[in-house]
């Protein structure tokens, strides 16, 4: 075999061996490509399930590119989504913008590798969902961030539950009305200049120790339940109504007089002469009343002073009766 024939064989076989190595490259990476695209859409259908979207920001251009159920989590199309992240958008109610301005800040600038927010975003249906968004600085320029990636979470059901939660806790179980959890919350909130007068009712209902002790106390949480019951039909909605415990009643009542209070006391003691016909004793309770008129005035002596009277009345009642 000569030069030239040897060089032609060597070349053939040479160009063999590249296209089939090529052809075992381009099989590769057709199928690495099809895995990703696999992957891809396993990510996606996830995010989509988790109500969440990932996103990049290119800080400096502000341009925002998102992956996930972000049209779902507003509830549009993709084509009307925000150009710009959630947490920039117009749609964040305006309570929780401060909040996201110093999380995101602290990141913008450098103080920060990360951020974690929680904020209000208005839907396409003009409604509230509760969002988590959650950063981190994945590329720098001289020392600076530009770009941020980061997750973005509907924990709208969570914030519901977790609502939830904080109601049972601000309820008595017995009665349904609020507890004295709620009543401590609800009186420093309401002790402000807008709510004067702010008048206080304090009641004890008569008779739930001889009862639990005579007829048991499933019965005395029926008398319980009873003088509840009466409380709420007599009350206004703008009240509020609290079993503090055992067989001791409070009501704040926003912006009413002394003299109204008295009403609502005597409508009170009247409703109870009608409640609670078919129980072993009759339904009857102490009430004392006090009101705030001035800013100056202790709000806690105003309650004392309301506890006072109640129990200045149960004693005058009880002296009526030994007579």
């Amino acid at each position: 075999m000569n030069l030239g024939t040897l060089i032609s064989t060597y070349w053939w076989a040479l160009t063999a061996a590249a296209l089939l190595v090529i052809s075992y490259l381009s099989w590769k990476l057709f199928h690495l490509s099809k895995q990703v695209a696999v992957e891809m859409d396993r990510i996606e259908r996830a995010l989509t399930a988790s109500k969440a979207c990932y996103w990049e920001w290119s800080v400096g251009s502000c341009i925002v590119k998102r992956s996930g159920s972000c049209s779902s989590i507003l509830g549009c199309t993709d084509d009307s989504c925000p150009t710009v992240p959630f947490f920039q958008s117009e749609l964040i109610h305006e309570d929780d913008i401060p909040r996201i301005k110093d999380a995101v800040f602290e990141c913008v600038r450098g103080a920060s590798s990360r951020f974690s927010v929680q904020y209000r975003l208005k839907t396409a249906d003009v409604k509230w969902k509760w969002i988590l968004d959650r950063g981190a600085v994945i590329s720098y320029e001289n020392d600076k961030p530009v770009l941020i990636a980061g997750l973005t979470i509907d924990i709208s059901s969570l914030k519901a539950v977790e609502q939830e939660l904080k109601t049972q806790s601000y309820i008595d179980p017995v009665t349904g009305l609020y507890n004295r959890a709620y009543f401590e919350k609800q009186l420093n909130e309401l002790d402000n200049e807008k709510n004067l007068p702010l008048s206080v009712i304090v009641g004890d209902l008569n008779g739930l120790k001889w009862t639990n002790d005579v007829y048991g106390h499933k019965t005395g949480d029926d008398l319980i339940i009873e003088m509840a019951d009466v409380l709420r039909r007599t009350c206004r909605k703008t009240d509020i109504i609290t079993r503090w415990g055992g067989d001791e009643f409070i009501i704040l009542m926003p912006n009413t007089t002394r003299e109204e209070a008295k009403v609502v006391c005597n409508r009170i003691r009247e409703n109870c002469r009608y409640a609670y016909s078919d129980g072993p004793i009759p339904l009857s309770v102490a009430l004392g009343t006090a009101t705030k008129e001035n800013t100056s005035d202790d709000l806690r002596k105003i309650l004392r002073t309301a506890d006072l009277l109640m129990y200045d009345q149960k004693r005058k009642e009880k002296m009526a009766r030994l007579v």
